[in-house]
C-alpha cells in the first residue's frame, strides 16, 4: 500500500483514547474538546456568591432574635471563703458548679471557728430571679397618687381625668392640677 492510501483512512485511536496512529507511528492524541455541558462557570460564581449573601443573612437573623436578658453564663456565681476573724469575701468561680433551678435552696454558712484551720470555699446561693418587689405604699397622708402609686409633686404632668382637682403632694404641701405657665396641665402649689 502507498501512501496515499493511508490518508484514506480514518484515523485510529488507541483504546484509552491518548494516542493517535499517524500510518508509521503512535503520536499522543490531541486533546479532545467537547462543549461542556451545564451552566458556564461565570452562572456558578454568581450562584455561590448568592449563597453566601443568603448564608449571612439567615445568620444575622438569628444572632439578632436571640433574648438580650441576661443568662446564667453572663451571671459569676458568688463563693464565700472564711478566715479566721473575717467577713467572708466574695470569689467567682465557673458555671460548671452553679445548680440550674433559680428556686435552689440557700446553703448554710459555718461561722469561723478562730482554733481551727481555714474551711474549704462554700458555694453561695444564686441571686433570686424573681420579679421587682413593688413600689413602696405611698405616705397616707398623699392624694392622689400615680398609677405606680407614688405622690404627685408640684411641677409634674396630670391626667386629663384630674384637672381641676386638688391633692396633697408627698411633702405635705397642697398641690392642684391647672394650667401652668406652659400651657401644659400639671400639679401646681395651691
Amino acid at each position: 500500500m502507498g501512501r496515499g492510501m493511508s490518508n484514506d483512512v480514518p484515523p485510529q485511536l488507541s483504546p484509552d483514547g491518548k494516542w493517535r496512529w499517524n500510518g508509521q507511528q503512535w503520536v499522543p492524541a490531541a486533546p479532545h474538546r467537547t462543549k461542556a455541558s451545564g451552566w458556564p462557570r461565570r452562572h456558578w460564581k454568581l450562584l455561590s456568591v448568592v449563597a453566601g449573601v443568603l448564608l449571612f443573612g439567615a445568620c444575622t437573623v438569628a444572632v439578632a432574635s436571640q433574648p438580650s436578658q441576661p443568662t446564667a453564663a453572663h451571671i459569676p456565681p458568688v463563693v464565700a471563703s472564711e478566715q479566721p476573724g473575717e467577713q467572708p469575701t466574695a470569689i467567682a468561680t465557673s458555671q460548671a458548679s452553679l445548680p440550674s433551678s433559680p428556686s435552689a435552696t440557700p446553703t448554710e454558712v459555718p461561722t469561723a471557728d478562730p482554733t481551727a484551720a481555714p474551711a474549704a470555699p462554700v458555694i453561695a446561693p444564686p441571686p433570686p430571679t424573681h420579679a421587682p418587689p413593688p413600689p413602696p405604699p405611698a405616705p397616707a397622708g398623699c392624694h392622689p397618687t400615680s398609677p405606680a402609686g407614688n405622690c404627685y409633686q408640684a411641677g409634674q404632668f396630670c391626667s386629663n381625668a384630674q384637672h381641676g382637682t386638688s391633692g396633697v403632694a408627698g411633702n405635705g404641701q397642697a398641690i392642684l392640677c391647672r394650667v401652668a405657665s406652659d400651657g401644659r396641665w400639671r400639679w401646681e402649689p395651691a
